[in-house]
């Protein structure tokens, strides 16, 4: 048994056949303001719940990076980028040495291997919230 096809005048459209199995109006296309999910004819009640939609997802964040001397270059990076591209970054934009450098966030020494979503607490964040990381020159001894 063959589906009728309906043409467009417009070639860009896309020409999808009808199935028989669906009710359709006089001009052959499905109505869907009188269908119901189950097929039925007769539509069903909203239902009796509010809907609560899901959180999305962030998918790329602002990380401050903040020098000794209050110097600021901010980058935006996915959650699942290493860091140690935002520390090259930063060393290439300031043109010193990435080993004279020493990065940390709330006080605890940054990896080169970690990444936002593991280091950072992105579960309760704003969507614009910006995630700071402290520079630090490498001292050798002193008082």
């Amino acid at each position: 048994m063959s589906c009728p096809i309906h043409h467009t005048k417009y070639s860009k459209d896309i020409i999808r056949p009808i199935p028989q199995h669906t009710k359709s109006n006089s001009s052959g296309f499905k109505s869907l303001d009188a269908m119901s999910t189950n097929g039925s004819a007769s539509p069903e009640p909203p239902a009796a719940g509010p809907i609560e939609e899901p959180k999305p997802k962030i998918q790329a964040i602002e990380v401050k990076a903040k020098d000794q001397n209050g110097n600021e270059v901010t980058f935006k990076i996915k959650k699942t980028t290493p860091l140690e591209k935002v520390m090259n970054a930063y060393c290439t934009t300031k043109e010193l040495s990435r080993d004279s450098l020493r990065f940390f966030y709330d006080g605890q020494r940054l990896n080169g291997k970690d990444t936002p979503e593991s280091t950072f607490d992105l579960e309760d964040a704003a969507d614009d919230e910006v995630y700071q990381i402290d520079v630090m020159m490498e001292q050798l001894g002193g008082y």
